[in-house]
């Protein structure tokens, strides 16, 4: 459970372990009074702090990065000495995932580093992390027909 202030100049964020409050007595405590002890101490105004259950969810999927030229996915080895990457645009990554069997390649971001077969080539780790990488189209690089990652 995540607490932001919503007032326009205050970036206060809370996160109660409701484990603890529950411990120290405060189990049947209303969530109105909860918020009214974790609020700011504006004296102008009134705190905004308001708590969202969950945050949202934000997932992107496979189908929604083709063909956008300036999308890659690094694959990178999550090994701590490790710098090993890899770049794929979104549509070779389908076409891999389709030729490993998966009729439905439109996975998650998320998924993929659970799905990345084989081991890294420099340390032969197998834990893997998955970024999307969005290039600046505006810049002159970008115009000259450059390319801001390896192919």
């Amino acid at each position: 459970m995540l607490g932001i202030c919503r007032w326009y100049d205050c970036r206060r964020r809370v996160s109660p372990d409701l484990g603890k409050w529950v411990e120290r007595g405060y189990g049947q405590a209303l969530v109105s009074d909860m918020v009214r002890m974790l609020r700011c101490n504006r004296v102008d105004t009134d705190c905004g702090l308001m708590f969202d259950p969950e945050p949202p969810a934000v997932t992107l999927r496979l189908s929604q990065l083709t063909w956008k030229a300036n999308v890659r996915l690094r694959f990178s080895c999550a090994a701590v000495a490790c710098k090993a990457t890899r770049f794929a645009t979104a549509e070779a990554v389908m076409d891999q995932l389709r030729r490993q069997g998966h009729r439905n390649a439109d996975f998650r971001v998320e998924e993929l580093a659970s799905l990345m077969k084989g081991a890294c080539r420099t340390c032969k780790g197998t834990a893997w992390s998955v970024d999307v990488m969005w290039a600046n189209t505006n810049t002159m690089g970008w115009r000259s027909g450059g390319r801001p990652w390896p192919t």
